[in-house]
């Protein structure tokens, strides 16, 4: 997708977050959605691949992942991310995602990634457990995401 439309999808994007809903799973898709957009936008990438590029370079998401570093309310979601690790990937057994280090920028990457085809690919079993990680990880990508927007909106 060029730029262009990747800004205009960010923006219309980040218009239908909502952080008040009651709806965690719906503000997932919309929050992951932004990620997404910022992602592809930082390194011309989709997918799995983007993912990797983000964990091993430079880039908006990592920037503002390591300022939020600094803020009380982040560092006790990741730790609340840790809490709930390991976290399985309900699609391919025996394939979960263990955080040792709730400030390891490329595990909590996984295990978001790993929420994400959860959520859109897995068996849909929700339970009280799977209902916390989400609202966990709904506020750490609200973070990451309402930082790295600024660079593009």
């Amino acid at each position: 997708m060029e730029r262009n439309q990747l800004i205009t999808q960010l923006k219309n994007n980040w218009e239908r977050v909502n952080p008040l809903t009651h709806d965690q799973r719906a503000l997932f898709e919309r929050l992951f959605d932004c990620f997404e957009n910022i992602g592809e936008l930082e390194t011309n990438l989709t997918e799995g691949k983007m993912i990797t590029a983000l964990k091993s370079g430079p880039n908006e998401i990592r920037k503002i992942f390591d300022q939020m570093l600094n803020n009380n309310n982040f560092l006790n979601w990741l730790s609340q991310f840790k809490e709930y690790s390991p976290i399985e990937n309900n699609t391919r057994k025996n394939k979960e995602v263990v955080i040792t280090d709730e400030k390891d920028f490329g595990t909590i990457i996984d295990a978001i990634y790993t929420v994400r085809n959860n959520l859109r690919h897995g068996k849909k079993e929700y339970n009280p457990r799977s209902e916390k990680i989400i609202r966990t990880t709904n506020n750490i990508l609200h973070k990451i995401v309402g930082g790295a927007k600024l660079k593009y909106i």
